[in-house]
């Protein structure tokens, strides 16, 4: 053997005694990973078998004994309780083809929250790399309905989950309506909704630190014009008046002049009334999304500003006290709602 297979022997049989010693004293966390990653891809593999195999033997079942006569009537109950049942196989057998995400808590606890959720869905958590993914598993398939009070019960039961998820953890992303992550060919859809958070770690991170404590309040702010309108001189007016009072045309000519300059008026008001209001909400809360300004129906309401603010407590009660005060004002009109999730600001 020549000296520099020697050299090769003795510098593999130093790195190989380097790797024992480095890993001696966590061989049973390697042990752990290891099951743990072997436990998850069986699950995968299993889960969509298991899951198709019960709706299959449960349809099988429930027909099974009922003549044309009472197909009619058993239809319409199946049509009621079938997301139910689907649900409740897919989260006892842990064979989720897709799950429906409500928001991510931080911090990572392992919850059940019941039947609370959408159509009295099973809301649970899943815990991973500093959050808590809220789901309920589900169908690959959105919530649709031509009943827009159905689909407006859904959005309120989505809220409710979220509003309850706010008690159990300091900071909640919230999720939109609707927001389903589906299984691929190869990843069932729970780990696809890990490898998303762990791609995505340091965004979601930044968010939940950015909304921590805080909740989302939306602020609008009407005025009635006419109490703002700053009319010219009256001895002006009342000569201009009474020069035009022969001569139509001058007269039309003259009132629309008028109009004309008191929606100027009121426009210079209202661009400083805008300006000076926002500075002040912007001192008060922690950040301010200045959203589309609206119409309403009411010629005595014009919508000044509307505003979603991002505030703690203490932010929110001197938020509310600047509120009372432009309300207070003669012409003014306030509208202040929440808390909401914040959706606007994650």
């Amino acid at each position: 053997m020549d000296n520099r297979n020697i050299l090769n022997d003795l510098v593999r049989t130093i790195i190989y005694e380097e790797i024992e010693i480095a890993i001696e004293g966590k061989k049973d966390e390697i042990r752990a990973m290891i099951r743990s990653d072997i436990e998850a891809r069986l699950d995968c593999i299993v889960e969509g078998i298991i899951s198709s195999e019960l709706e299959r033997v449960l349809g099988d079942v429930q027909m099974e004994g009922i003549d044309d006569s009472d197909r009619t009537t058993d239809e319409n109950h199946s049509e009621q309780t079938a997301l139910f049942r689907r649900q409740t196989i897919m989260h006892e057998t842990g064979g989720e083809s897709a799950l429906y995400l409500y928001g991510l808590g931080k911090g990572e606890k392992q919850f059940d929250f019941g039947s609370i959720g959408i159509g009295g869905a099973i809301v649970r958590t899943i815990p991973f790399m500093g959050f808590s993914a809220i789901v309920h598993a589900c169908q690959p398939e959105p919530y649709v309905d031509d009943d827009d009070t159905i689909v407006k019960g859904w959005i309120q039961e989505h809220q409710a989950v979220l509003d309850n998820a706010s008690i159990h953890f300091p900071a909640v992303i919230p999720f939109g309506f609707d927001t389903i992550i589906r299984r691929d060919q190869e990843k069932c859809a729970e780990d696809v909704l890990r490898i998303w958070i762990e791609e995505d770690n340091e965004n979601l991170c930044e968010k939940s630190r950015k909304i921590l404590g805080k909740q989302e309040y939306g602020v609008q702010i009407f005025y009635d014009p006419a109490v703002f309108k700053q009319d010219p001189d009256d001895s002006a007016m009342t000569q201009n008046e009474t020069a035009s009072k022969n001569s139509p045309g001058r007269a039309y000519l003259q009132k629309k002049k008028h109009e004309q300059h008191l929606r100027e008026s009121v426009r210079i008001w209202a661009e400083r009334a805008y300006k000076e209001i926002s500075d002040d909400i912007e001192e008060i809360v922690s950040e301010i999304k200045y959203e589309k300004i609206k119409g309403t129906d009411d010629r005595d309401q014009v919508m000044l500003m509307n505003l979603s603010c991002l505030a703690g407590e203490e932010e929110y009660r001197a938020l509310g006290d600047a509120l009372d005060n432009i309300n207070n004002r003669p012409g003014f009109n306030v509208r202040f709602t929440g808390p909401w999730p914040p959706y606007s600001f994650v």
